[in-house]
C-alpha cells in the first residue's frame, strides 16, 4: 500500500503530538491529528509565533501549595512568557502596527521546547477556527 505524500508529511508532526499533548480521553489521536494539522495550516498561511517575556504573570497558584513546595519553587529562577501567533505585515514583519494578532497565552512557566511546540499548535488551532 501507497502512503500519500501529504501522509508522510504530517506524521512526523502527529507522532510528536501524539507523544507530548495532552487530549481528551478516548480520543488522542484525534487530538494529535488535529495540532499536526493546526502546525502545517499556520506554516502554509505564513503564521509567525512571538514570544516574550510576561512581566505580569499571575504566580498567585504558588500561593495553594504546601511551604516546603513553595520554597523549593522560590529558591530557582523561573522564565515568564507569552506566545503570539501573528500574521506579519507583508512589508514590515511582526513589529509592525498592520501584523494582526490571532491568538496569544501568556502566563507560560518555564516552558521547554517541546510544551512551546505544542502551545504555538494550540494557537494555530485556535486561529484557525477563527479564520
Amino acid at each position: 500500500m501507497r502512503i500519500r505524500k501529504h501522509t508522510k508529511q504530517i506524521l512526523p508532526a502527529f507522532r510528536f503530538f501524539f507523544e507530548h499533548s495532552g487530549y481528551i480521553v478516548g480520543r488522542k489521536a484525534e487530538c494529535a491529528l488535529s495540532l499536526a494539522k493546526a502546525e502545517e495550516w499556520a506554516s502554509k498561511k505564513g503564521i509567525e509565533f512571538v514570544t516574550e517575556p510576561d512581566f505580569d504573570a499571575d504566580w498567585s497558584f504558588v500561593d495553594t501549595w504546601s511551604e516546603r513546595e513553595q520554597k523549593e519553587f522560590h529558591a530557582k529562577d523561573h522564565e515568564v512568557i507569552s506566545v503570539l501567533a501573528v500574521k506579519p505585515c507583508e512589508d514590515h514583519g511582526t513589529d509592525c502596527k498592520h501584523a494582526n494578532i490571532l491568538a496569544s497565552l501568556s502566563g507560560i512557566f518555564d516552558a521547554d521546547k517541546n510544551y512551546l511546540r505544542v502551545i504555538r499548535a494550540e494557537l494555530a488551532s485556535e486561529a484557525k477556527e477563527q479564520n
